[in-house]
């Protein structure tokens, strides 16, 4: 079911994206993401079925957490967040999209 519209039907051109995050449950109709989606869009970035998809709110919750770690730390260059450790040390590509 969409988090965004409550709704459990999906089409071809409107599938539910299911959040990769360890722990969240979320899905999000393509086009209920701020920008939509298409799917052009998401198989283009998101093709093979390796490459991890996490939602609006997980990547909020990256970005806070490499917020505080920058702001108690300081920036050593390296992003330490928990979607960057879950990943291999790279950023999910769905949360460069929409910063």
């Amino acid at each position: 079911m969409c988090c965004a519209c409550y709704s459990p039907e999906s089409t071809d051109d409107n599938d539910v994206l299911m959040c990769d995050f360890k722990g969240c449950f979320r899905a999000f109709h393509m086009k209920c993401l701020s920008p939509a989606m298409t799917l052009e869009e998401f198989e283009s970035q998101f093709g093979d079925e390796e490459t991890p998809w996490f939602c609006p709110f997980c990547c909020c919750l990256d970005d806070a957490i490499y917020m505080v770690n920058d702001f108690c730390f300081g920036d050593d260059g390296a992003r330490l967040s928990a979607l960057s450790a879950g990943s291999g040390g790279e950023r999910a590509k769905y949360c460069e999209r929409t910063l």
